[in-house]
């Protein structure tokens, strides 16, 4: 789409892997818990105070979290009680109020939950209480509705383990340098689920006890699946930790190429990391709960060409799957731009905080080319600024639609809403993309790739390059701000163009 505007009459012609890194931000915070020895001496000790704790400390670093704002539990420390008081702390602080980063490691294992009587996953504490994942869930909640974004990362174990003639049955070998993290400690109260017992897997648990929309804002990301263990190497620490650590830092690829990679793209990377290192012999498989769209942090400098192409959009899911399964590299076809902006625009919306209601009524969404106007007002439910971005049914159109050159006040609030000067429609036929989103913070524009509006420059150059697109993600996440807020509401429509 090439809008024309009206005051001027000015026609717009508008023409692998990557190292991770992200602003750090006041209202960012990690609790990272590690259990390496238990209460109960007959469980056997693991390595997650001396490795996964540091690991977990490296990934909250990507995802723009200060040092001092990493809250760090170990062994003892590592309590029902403990989580409740530092979840309590953050609630009470309206200033820390945005994004949080939670980290377990130590000895999980289905059990019976008694609140539900449901065989269900959950964690040992180190004083051998077991705390189910609807119980660990409830904990967060409160927090939860409050932040921008959660992230929580169980490195646990999720099967079922007999109950043995000593009441517990610590966790076993699977080899000289294998540990598997699954327990059960009979000093935790609850009753053994049986073998022929179906372990409630985490996404049923949220989804009996949350509405979709109050899981928009956090994603659940567990190192194995339901019936399933995960495993710990002697010398390196929790499998999962390790492959998701090396994911974030710069192995994962930007699957749809929209210019960031998200908690899913992170699972098919660690996932293929495991596959390729052990084969089918270890049996663990990630499982994400929650929104597995979110973005933990924005990838801004290109390191290679080994991206997989948007083109895995049209392919089948066979064929996805054998992609992702091979170790060899894949080609991607140049001609992957459209994809790859609608994954952009679809990637940035995923990221809205449903919270913060943007609404757009459209004088009319199926326009004439060279006789109709895209007209609009946007109403939003709290104070801040709206940008809005536009994708033409060519793929080159793809640029800032506002703010502009000849209006440069986006600010917006409950008692202001806004309606931009109105646009003719000027083709080509098809379906347009239009994202609407407001900032709690005004956005710095620090990227050649996109440069800020002026009289000079009335209209964003066309983002659609691997530069531009990893540029505009970056702007709304807020990653070029100098206290960033990764806060917005947003509304993504579509707008028919015919002759």
């Amino acid at each position: 789409m090439n809008w024309r505007h009206l005051m001027a009459s000015v026609v717009l012609a508008c023409v692998g892997p990557a190292a991770w890194c992200a602003s750090v931000a006041e209202d960012r915070q990690a609790l990272i818990m590690g259990i390496s020895t238990y209460q109960d001496r007959q469980v056997r000790t693991l390595n997650a105070a001396r490795t996964d704790i540091a690991n977990a400390r490296q990934m909250a670093s990507a995802m723009g979290i200060a040092p001092q704002r990493m809250t760090v539990l170990q062994d003892a420390q590592v309590s029902t009680a403990a989580m409740e008081a530092y979840l309590n702390r953050l609630s009470l602080n309206p200033a820390q109020a945005g994004r949080l980063f939670v980290y377990f490691s130590g000895y999980g294992g289905a059990a019976v939950n008694p609140a539900t009587q449901s065989c269900e996953p959950g964690i040992w504490t180190h004083d051998g209480n077991w705390l189910s994942f609807q119980r660990l869930h409830a904990l967060l909640k409160p927090v939860a509705a409050r932040l921008d974004k959660m992230v929580v990362l169980i490195d646990a174990g999720s099967a079922t383990v007999n109950q043995g003639s000593t009441g517990k049955s610590t966790g076993s070998s699977a080899s000289r340098d294998m540990i598997s993290k699954t327990a059960f400690l009979a000093s935790g109260g609850v009753k053994a689920c049986q073998p022929k017992d179906v372990v409630k897997s985490r996404g049923q648990i949220l989804k009996e006890s949350d509405p979709e929309s109050a899981l928009q804002n956090l994603v659940y990301i567990a190192s194995s699946m339901p019936n399933q263990t995960s495993w710990d190497e002697t010398d390196g620490g929790a499998i999962a930790t390790q492959t998701l650590r090396n994911c974030i830092l710069g192995d994962a690829v930007d699957l749809d190429q929209s210019g960031a990679v998200s908690v899913d793209e992170l699972q098919v990377c660690a996932a293929k990391s495991i596959q390729k290192r052990f084969a089918a012999s270890l049996g663990q498989s990630f499982e994400l709960a929650g929104n597995p769209h979110l973005i933990p942090v924005v990838r801004l400098e290109e390191a290679g060409p080994q991206a997989l192409g948007a083109f895995l959009s049209s392919l089948s899911t066979e064929k996805i799957q054998s992609i992702r399964q091979s170790s060899a590299p894949v080609q991607v076809p140049a001609q992957a731009s459209m994809d790859s902006a609608v994954a952009t625009l679809n990637d940035i919306y995923q990221q809205r905080d449903p919270r913060k209601e943007v609404r757009v009524e459209f004088q009319k969404t199926n326009l004439k080319i060279n006789r109709d106007n895209l007209q609009y007002t946007v109403r939003s439910r709290s104070d801040g600024y709206l940008y809005v971005f536009s994708l033409g049914s060519d793929a080159k159109s793809f640029y800032m639609l506002f703010p502009n050159g000849y209006d440069l006040n986006n600010a917006i609030g409950p008692n202001r809403s806004l309606t931009p000067f109105p646009m003719r429609s000027s083709g080509p036929a098809g379906t347009n993309r239009l994202l609407f989103i407001v900032t709690d913070q005004k956005r710095n524009f620090g990227s050649e790739a996109l440069r800020e509006p002026s009289k000079q420059l009335e209209f964003t150059q066309s983002l659609n390059t691997p530069q531009g697109r990893r540029a505009l993600i970056d702007l709304t996440l807020g990653g070029q701000s100098s206290n960033p807020s990764s806060r917005f509401g947003a509304a993504l429509h579509l707008i028919q163009e015919s002759p």
